[in-house]
């Protein structure tokens, strides 16, 4: 068998040639691979302690957003540093930023990406509860 893979910008073409058969068979794998680059580069938006700790404050602040000053009273660290996090997160999408007068204002562009952060709250909860029952059993 000889094994070929064509790889296109919105699929993947798999091409088997069966010498034994004689035939060909195609199978086209349902891979998006423009729409898998996506994904991870909205997970990799938020996948940083202090990208995660910008869209809690965010969350609070609702749709008005918050500047870069306010972001850095409320998560701290160096405003270069925030500001890059704030780029590489617009990048990916995950915010927003509108300029109002002097300021930018920042906000999430999408509500599901609070439900994204819910969602591995949520598990890291189950996580932290599993370990605990373990723990406890270990103890007695």
């Amino acid at each position: 068998m000889i094994y070929e893979i064509i790889l296109a910008k919105e699929i993947i073409l798999f091409t088997i040639h069966n010498k034994k058969r004689g035939g060909i068979i195609e199978r086209m794998l349902k891979f998006n691979m423009d729409l898998l680059e996506r994904k991870a580069n909205i997970i990799k938006g938020i996948a940083n302690p202090y990208r995660l700790a910008i869209i809690d404050t965010l969350k609070e602040s609702g749709e008005e957003g918050k500047t870069v000053n306010e972001l850095l009273n409320d998560v701290g660290g160096e405003q270069s540093n925030i500001s890059r996090h704030l780029s590489i997160m617009r990048s990916a999408d995950v915010l927003t930023a509108k300029k109002k007068g002097l300021h930018i204002f920042y906000t999430v562009k999408h509500e599901n990406i609070f439900k994204i952060v819910e969602l591995v709250d949520e598990v890291l909860h189950d996580l932290v509860t599993e370990l605990s029952k373990l723990t406890k059993r270990a103890s007695k």
